[in-house]
């Protein structure tokens, strides 16, 4: 299964609302009609390689969540090629920022809004240079914010992250919550 494959069902779940009955290719090579949402993704290529520990990830993948969690946003832009593209998918809405540069802004821009954030490792597929990651996400925000967050509040949630890699870094990451 290449990265693609790990794209296909994550883009037509955000193009089908909260569950997805899709045509996949399943890590076993059939094909299937199969119900996804963002929580069970990763369940559906579990037969693949399934990575129990944060040190069976590729270090540039753990450089990036050490810094996500640190804050540490020149540490985290470290982690991503020139023309690196990130996409964020959430209730519907999609954000896609390409080159170091956007990623460098948008980087500061989550450290001013929260006061401490945290991505943990629920479950992972490595195959080659495209992992798939389960995310559980905590945080506790800084400043009200636009989408009704008040400052002060915890936040906590399930997400996907699709990463591919190039030359040890990352070029393309989606995440979806």
């Amino acid at each position: 299964m290449g990265f693609l494959d790990f794209f296909g069902p994550a883009r037509a779940f955000v193009a089908g609302g909260n569950r997805l009955s899709a045509n996949v290719t399943c890590p076993v090579g059939s094909t299937g009609n199969y119900p996804l949402a963002p929580a069970n993704l990763l369940a559906h290529f579990a037969k693949r390689v399934t990575v129990p520990f944060m040190d069976e990830l590729p270090s540039v993948i753990v450089k990036y969540l050490d810094s996500y969690n640190n804050m540490e946003a020149p540490s985290l832009l470290a982690c991503f090629t020139d023309d690196a593209a990130f996409e964020h998918v959430s209730g519907g809405a999609t954000v896609r920022i390409v080159g170091k540069q956007a990623l460098g802004e948008m980087a500061r821009q989550g450290v001013e809004m929260f006061e401490s954030r945290r991505q943990t490792v629920q479950r992972a597929i490595v195959s080659g240079d495209a992992i798939a990651i389960e995310i559980g996400f905590a945080a506790i925000v800084r400043t009200d914010l636009p989408n009704g967050w008040k400052k002060g509040q915890t936040v906590a949630l399930r997400g996907a992250s699709f990463f591919r890699l190039r030359d040890g870094k990352i070029t393309e990451l989606v995440d979806i919550s």
